[in-house]
């Protein structure tokens, strides 16, 4: 296995925060970072992402592309919302409008996976769905 400072510093996140995340008293992570913490730990997104649990082992690291995954993200988004105008959608997940304007244009890079999970509850579909780029 990888050593917990060569983990956080692949994943690019300080050693405190990667405690609490592994600790359950954190659950939010960048949708890169979780990426490369699966990188680190040699195991699949979907796996590190919505918990393996099941009589084999979790399969290993394929590789992922970022920014690849973040305009799937935001198609499967465009997919899934229907008619569901951007103030609904924000309102229904706690966000600013603003910001989900500027994620959903490519403005801004990053999304945490806690907005990422109730985007996918509000549209009712599945963040593992989206995270599994064709």
């Amino acid at each position: 296995g990888i050593s917990f400072g060569r983990a956080h510093v692949l994943a690019g996140i300080d050693g405190s925060s990667l405690i609490n995340l592994e600790g359950g008293e954190s659950r939010n992570v960048y949708l890169d970072q979780v990426v490369r913490l699966a990188e680190a730990y040699d195991v699949a997104l979907l796996d590190l992402v919505l918990g393996w649990v099941g009589p084999t082992p979790p399969s290993g690291f394929v590789a992922v592309d970022v920014d690849r995954l973040h305009d799937h993200i935001r198609a499967s988004i465009r997919r899934d919302r229907g008619d569901t105008g951007t103030p609904a959608l924000a309102e229904r997940v706690g966000m600013e409008q603003s910001t989900l304007v500027r994620w959903e244009s490519g403005e801004y890079r990053r999304l945490d996976l806690i907005r990422l999970h109730r985007l996918a509850e509000a549209l009712g579909s599945s963040l593992g769905d989206w995270l599994v780029v064709p």
